[in-house]
C-alpha cells in the first residue's frame, strides 16, 4: 500500500469514526427526551460509587428529597432526654388540638341534625411528631403540597368555594399521609437503624486500616439494600399525591392543562440535570456527525463519558465495570478525533476552512495586483 493509499484509508477511518461517534451520542441523547427517562437518570446517579458518590447522589435527592431526609443513620432508642421532652410536649399540644377539633365537629353535627343541614365537618390539619423517623420527609412533602396548592390556585383563578374545596383536598391528603406514616414508622426506624449499623461497619473497617473481601461484599450489599428500601414508601406517597392532584384538577376543568400540570409538577433538580445532560449529549452528537466545531464537540463528549466512568470507578470494590473498557475506548477515540480535527474531512469544518482559505488567497492576490 502506497503512502497515498495509506493516507486515504486513514482519513476514511477517521471519518467513519466521527460519524459513528456522532450517531451514537445523538441517538442515545434522543432517548433522554422521554419524560420517563428521568427515572433512569435517577437510578444511574443513585447507584454511583467511589469517592464522588455523595456528589452524584446529591443530584438525585428523590421525590420531596426523600434520600436526603429519610436516609438518616439513627440507632434504636437513641433519643436524648431533652429530645424526649420535646416529643412529650408536642404530644400534649397536639392532643389538645385534636380534642378541640372533635368538640367543634360535635357542635356542627348537632347543628346539622337540628336544622337538617349538611355543613361539612372541620378537617384536622395533620401535624408530624418532632424527632420522628419520618418527620423531616413528611414535613417536606406537606410543604411541597402547600406550594403546589398555592401555584395551582393562582393559575386556575379559583373562586372562594373552589379555594375552600382545594384547601380541604390538601388537608385530606395530609391526613392520608399521616395515617400511612403511622403504619410504617417502625419500618422506617428499622431502615435508619440499618443505616447506622452500616456506618458503624465502615468506621470499624477504616479504623482497622484494612478490609477483607467478605466485608466489602457485605458493605456493598447493605448499600444496595439501603438504596432500594425507600421505594415502597415513595410509591405509596406518590399514590396519595396523585389522588390529591386529581382532586385539584377536577376543580379547574376550564384552566389550561399545561399550566395546571406545571403548577402541580414543578421542575425538580433531577429534571434540570437530565435536561442539561440531554442537550449536551444530543448537541455533541449532532456536531460530531456534521463535522462542525468537531474539536470542541469531541472534547465535550469525552468529558461526559469520563464523568460516567467516575460514577463507577474500576478501582472501587463492587463497582459495575461491565462497560468500563467500552467507554474508555470511546473516550480515546473522541480525543483522537479532537486531536486531528476530524471535521476537516467530509465535514462542515472542512468547508468553512476551505472558504476561509480561498478568501485569504483572494485577498493576497488583490494586494499583489
Amino acid at each position: 500500500m502506497t503512502k497515498a493509499q495509506l493516507g486515504g484509508a486513514t482519513v476514511l477511518c477517521i471519518v467513519l469514526m466521527r460519524l459513528a461517534a456522532g450517531y451514537h451520542f445523538f441517538s442515545e441523547g434522543m432517548k433522554k427526551f422521554d419524560p420517563n427517562y428521568v427515572k433512569v437518570t435517577e437510578g444511574f446517579l443513585r447507584g454511583a460509587t467511589g469517592p464522588l458518590a455523595d456528589q452524584f447522589h446529591s443530584l438525585a435527592p428523590g421525590p420531596h428529597q426523600v434520600y436526603e431526609l429519610l436516609a438518616e443513620p439513627k440507632k434504636w432508642d437513641s433519643l436524648a432526654e431533652e429530645e424526649q421532652a420535646e416529643i412529650n410536649k408536642w404530644q400534649g399540644e397536639y392532643s389538645a388540638y385534636l380534642a378541640e377539633v372533635r368538640k367543634k365537629n360535635a357542635e356542627i353535627e348537632k347543628k346539622n341534625k337540628a336544622e337538617e343541614t349538611n355543613n361539612p365537618l372541620e378537617l384536622v390539619d395533620t401535624q408530624f411528631p418532632p424527632r420522628g423517623s419520618y418527620s423531616k420527609w413528611a414535613n417536606q412533602i406537606a410543604a411541597d403540597w402547600q406550594d403546589q396548592l398555592d401555584a395551582f390556585a393562582s393559575e386556575a383563578s379559583l373562586d372562594d368555594e373552589q379555594s375552600e374545596r382545594a384547601r380541604r383536598a390538601y388537608l385530606r391528603a395530609k391526613i392520608k399521609l399521616g395515617q400511612y406514616f403511622e403504619d410504617t414508622a417502625e419500618e422506617i426506624e428499622e431502615y435508619q437503624h440499618e443505616l447506622w449499623r452500616l456506618e458503624e461497619l465502615k468506621a470499624e473497617v477504616q479504623n482497622e486500616g484494612g478490609t477483607l473481601p467478605y466485608i466489602d461484599d457485605r458493605i456493598a450489599q447493605q448499600e444496595a439494600e439501603a438504596n432500594t428500601a425507600p421505594r415502597p414508601w415513595i410509591s405509596e406517597v406518590a399514590a396519595i399525591e396523585d389522588r390529591y392532584h386529581g382532586e385539584l384538577r377536577d376543580l379547574a376543568a376550564d384552566a389550561d392543562p399545561t399550566e395546571v400540570n406545571e403548577a402541580l409538577n414543578p421542575p425538580s433538580e433531577l429534571s434540570r440535570v437530565n435536561a442539561i445532560v440531554t442537550w449536551v449529549v444530543v448537541g455533541s452528537g449532532a456536531l460530531l456527525f456534521l463535522g462542525l466545531f468537531t474539536r470542541v464537540a469531541a472534547v465535550v463528549a469525552a468529558g461526559f463519558l469520563l464523568s460516567v466512568i467516575v460514577t463507577q470507578p474500576p478501582w472501587v470494590y463492587g463497582a459495575n465495570t461491565q462497560y468500563f473498557f467500552y467507554q474508555l475506548f470511546e473516550v480515546t477515540g473522541l480525543l483522537t478525533l479532537a486531536a486531528v480535527g476530524a471535521g476537516r474531512w467530509l465535514g462542515i469544518d472542512g468547508l468553512l476552512g476551505a472558504c476561509c482559505c480561498s478568501g485569504g488567497r483572494s485577498g493576497d492576490q488583490n494586494k499583489n495586483s
